[in-house]
């Protein structure tokens, strides 16, 4: 099981949506796949970081612009 580190930026887009139920599902979903080390959908668009983040991966997705959900690999 991998370890979840959450940014700032990511709590911050938590928050805006916390009141929608359908949008915290997804994300739980998405946050699964990353803690099992499960394959992550395209539609996430999956991609390694690079500068003070090398080594992490990243997972973006459509609802929440700038979230970011970051494994080291």
């Amino acid at each position: 099981m991998n370890k979840l580190q959450l940014t700032s930026q990511f709590k911050k887009d938590l928050k805006r949506y916390k009141h929608k139920a359908a949008v915290l599902d997804k994300l739980e979903a998405i946050l699964k796949l990353l803690a099992t080390g499960a394959p992550i959908p395209e539609s996430n668009r999956p991609h390694l970081l690079t500068g003070n983040y090398k080594g992490y991966m990243g997972v973006t997705w459509k609802t929440i612009r700038c979230l970011y959900g970051m494994i080291k690999t």
